[in-house]
């Protein structure tokens, strides 16, 4: 085995999104589970990234860097280009969007204090500005545990794990594990589904289904509820840094994305480098418009119908400034369970819900933020592929090892498991009166709980109609290491699937 464990391959519901490295280690390609259409990734002598391609032919970005490795400028495979400026310091201090034409054109120009944080910004484009704000006042009330019990007149409530239930408007409802599972408001309703590693993998918003595909913590594709390929997305080197959008299933109609210092996304243009929209956020990411691209503030996934942004290990309210959820690794961030950055959100930014770092564009880096166990630069390794091949015996069109990076061991949400049905002993799968064997773990429980297996060890949680929502085996191996995942989902009759073996990542769960 190599000294760095790597990802062989993701899984969607038995359709594999494969992965190929070169002999250091980079990732040259991403192959989506569309076999028809991947990416791949060239670097230069330093192992920094210098250009990534669309089927190994069309452009989608260049990379050009300083002597110091921060990036200088981006150029784009529209023709447009973004260009970063550093302070003595060595912090930014510009970053300029220059699209087709002038008339969306922004630059932005940074004042810093002595310790390096942003006090000031200039601005070049008034288009760009938020315009959402509005004079008043508005009074909040805490109690001990730092929940709000009353914001701008609304009464709020929690549950006894200290989740948002209620804000005057929505009602929201939480699963064992404190994910958000429901939310409801008159006239509209959501239901969410999570995988194994507790990644967003089905989102139903007013009846309308999309599944979730994923490359580790990056969302890559969508699906309906058929299995019909809506969009996918390209990522840039950087933590959330989605770079271009696909519409629909073929590469005709795509959109790159521009970002400020903190990731969020304020604008896109076509295939001409033209402006398509503009984004801009209020101080907490009170988004101007609910409609268009999915990533937004920080270059998290945003749900336009419950106005919510998707951090990851939970949901960020931007009317509150706060997460619905309290911190995973309790008070190791703040003291304030549910504070947003330390309030800093200028500077400050939260990848995974977990953490508040400073913004990867002011360290100036190759790709940005590389995040690690302790958030300071060194990517950590969480994916096993079992056996491993050397990435200089890789074969064209193999799946080869791969460094995993952040949350490798995440495997792609949601597509189509019909596609495969694992039916092997552990499965529970058997010829009982309900389809299981006595000794296996039931296929029926509690709705929200979870069971283990006394024998096996097998963990097993039930989703909200009592049926399998996942396994965790801790007992034998798929080549995908113990422990190992398998996700279930619903076959056409409403009878739960089971899914392939997938690895774990040691991702923070609150269990």
């Amino acid at each position: 085995m190599p000294p760095h464990p790597r990802l062989c391959k993701d899984g969607v519901r038995g359709a594999l999104t494969a992965y190929q490295y070169d002999a250091a280690g980079n990732r040259t390609r991403l192959t989506w589970p569309e076999t028809a259409f991947y990416v791949t990734t060239t670097y230069d002598a330093l192992n920094r990234p210098s250009a990534i391609q669309e089927l190994g032919t069309t452009h989608l970005a260049t990379y050009a860097y300083d002597d110091l490795s921060r990036r200088t400028t981006v150029t784009l495979g529209n023709g447009t280009t973004t260009s970063y400026g550093y302070s003595p310091q060595g912090a930014l201090a510009s970053l300029a969007h220059n699209l087709t034409g002038t008339a969306q054109d922004q630059t932005l120009t940074y004042t810093r204090n002595p310790v390096q944080e942003i006090v000031g910004q200039s601005w070049t484009n008034d288009l760009y500005q938020w315009t959402g704000y509005a004079n008043g006042t508005q009074s909040y009330t805490a109690n001990g545990l730092n929940q709000y019990t009353v914001a701008a007149g609304a009464t709020l409530t929690h549950d006894a794990k200290g989740n948002l239930t209620g804000d005057g408007v929505w009602t929201y409802a939480f699963d064992a594990d404190n994910k958000l599972k429901t939310a409801a408001k008159t006239g509209y309703s959501a239901a969410l589904t999570y995988d194994a590693e507790g990644r967003l993998r089905r989102t139903t918003l007013a009846g309308t289904i999309t599944d979730l595909a994923y490359d580790g913590v990056d969302l890559v594709a969508e699906y309906d509820g058929a299995g019909t390929l809506l969009r996918r997305y390209v990522h840039g080197p950087g933590v959330d840094e989605p770079l271009v959008w696909y519409e629909g299933s073929t590469t005709a109609n795509k959109s790159w994305l521009y970002a400020d210092h903190l990731g969020s996304i304020i604008g896109t243009a076509n295939s001409a480098g033209t402006s398509t929209a503009i984004h801009s956020y209020g101080p907490f990411g009170e988004p101007n418009v609910t409609t268009g691209v999915r990533f937004r503030y920080t270059g998290q996934q945003y749900l336009g119908g419950l106005n919510l942004y998707y951090y990851k290990a939970r949901f960020y309210s931007p009317a509150l400034g706060r997460f619905l959820q309290t911190d995973p690794i309790g008070t190791a961030d703040d003291l304030n369970l549910y504070a947003y950055v330390g309030n800093n959100p200028v500077n400050r930014f939260d990848p995974l819900g977990l953490s508040a770092v400073q913004s990867d564009q002011l360290n100036g880096g190759v790709g940005g933020l590389q995040l690690g166990a302790s958030f300071t630069g060194e990517r950590i390794q969480v994916a096993y592929c079992i056996p491993c091949v050397p990435p200089a015996a890789s074969a064209v069109g193999q799946a080869a090892t791969a460094v995993g990076g952040l949350a490798a061991g995440w495997w792609l949400g949601s597509k189509a498991n019909a596609i495969y049905n694992e039916s092997d002993n552990e499965a529970g799968n058997g010829t009982g009166s309900s389809g299981q064997r006595p000794s296996k773990t039931p296929n029926t429980g509690t709705p929200g709980s979870t069971v283990v297996n006394p024998g096996s060890g097998q963990e097993r949680k039930y989703g909200s109609d009592g049926k399998p929502e996942y396994d965790i085996d801790r007992d034998h191996d798929h080549g995908q290491g113990m422990p190992h995942a398998h996700n279930w989902d619903r076959g056409s009759n409403g009878e739960p699937i089971r899914g392939p073996g997938v690895p774990i990542s040691p991702w923070p769960r609150d269990r």
